[in-house]
């Protein structure tokens, strides 16, 4: 069975933009030659960004421990890391508390983008890359839906006008509501030499904000018990299927890897996912503008959970 280093290692690695936040008119129209009203994205009032929850413009590192209080994973935020706005994170395995990061298993980009097509700021995954960062293996978006789960409405969120710019998908509404929400998206993984595409991937996630949970192995300075942003997530690809217990409805499609067989060939739909396993992310208290990835994981495979144990920012 797969370790939690691994299951939480793809889609859960993150980059974040430094450039200031823009001013954004949500009174927005629909795009053009659609019938969308994305003001009715949220129902509720913005309540700033998830910056309080996810390490924003800040280097920090964790170390995660199971329940028995052994550590088997760690990770680091790497602003900057390729020399522009993007930011990244990356996963080892654990070295002694305070004493350097050790062996590093890759690295995910993320991007912070301003304004969309829908009017939201968006966090993206930009792609994934190797120990040093460099994104080897971009994203190529091919279907992005958006999911109100208090209203059930949803919203094509494919095309993100200046965002989808470059690539990526679209991984987190950067803006904060008080409201649960679903993100179902469809894309390529492309050689970085050819643009082929070499994996098909299915990734959904159900993001609950302002859950409270409390991390009793936490040995950093102040309260054990934190606000978070569950994430419940869900992964499919070409190559490997369903990872974990997840499951979903298939249907066949044709295959767009080059060489691949056609015949017989399906994908997710989207409907009747069920999720493999999840993340909580915990605000930052106390002066500390930005949260903490990792402050708690589960497998549901394994009933395995996992707890930020040590925390540094510097």
């Amino acid at each position: 069975m797969k370790s939690l280093t691994t299951i939480f290692l793809l889609g859960l690695i993150i980059s974040i933009s430094s450039c200031l936040q823009k001013d954004v008119d949500y009174d927005f129209p629909p795009l053009d030659g659609e019938d969308t009203d994305y003001s009715e994205m949220f129902t509720t009032e913005k309540l700033g960004d998830v910056g309080k929850f996810i390490p924003v413009n800040d280097t920090k590192w964790g170390q995660v421990t199971d329940i028995h209080g052994s550590l088997f994973s760690q990770w680091r935020t790497v602003p900057n890391l390729l020399g522009g706005d993007q930011v990244g994170v990356q996963w080892g395995a654990p070295g002694k508390p305070g004493e350097g990061f050790a062996q590093q298993m890759g690295t995910e980009v993320w991007h912070v983008k301003y304004d969309c097509a829908s009017g939201h700021n968006y966090i993206y995954i930009d792609g994934y890359g190797d120990n040093d960062g460099n994104i080897l293996w971009g994203i190529r978006t091919t279907k992005a839906i958006f999911v109100n789960l208090n209203s059930g409405k949803e919203f094509d969120i494919t095309y993100g006008g200046n965002c989808d710019q470059g690539g990526g998908q679209p991984y987190m509404i950067y803006d904060l509501y008080d409201e649960p929400y679903k993100i179902k998206v469809w894309h390529d993984i492309t050689n970085p030499e050819t643009g082929a595409t070499v994996k098909r991937v299915y990734w959904e996630q159900t993001v609950t904000p302002f859950v409270e949970i409390e991390n009793p192995f936490w040995e950093g300075e102040d309260t054990k018990i934190r606000m978070t942003i569950h994430q419940e997530e869900a992964w499919w690809d070409s190559e490997h299927g369903w990872q974990g217990i997840a499951t979903g409805d298939m249907e066949d499609v044709q295959n767009p890897i080059e060489g691949g067989e056609q015949e017989g060939y399906q994908e997710p739909t989207g409907e009747n996912v069920v999720y493999s396993h999840d993340q909580w992310w915990a605000e930052g208290v106390d002066g500390d503008k930005s949260g903490w990835y990792a402050w708690k994981l589960y497998d549901r495979a394994n009933n395995h959970e996992g707890y930020l144990k040590y925390g540094w920012k510097y």
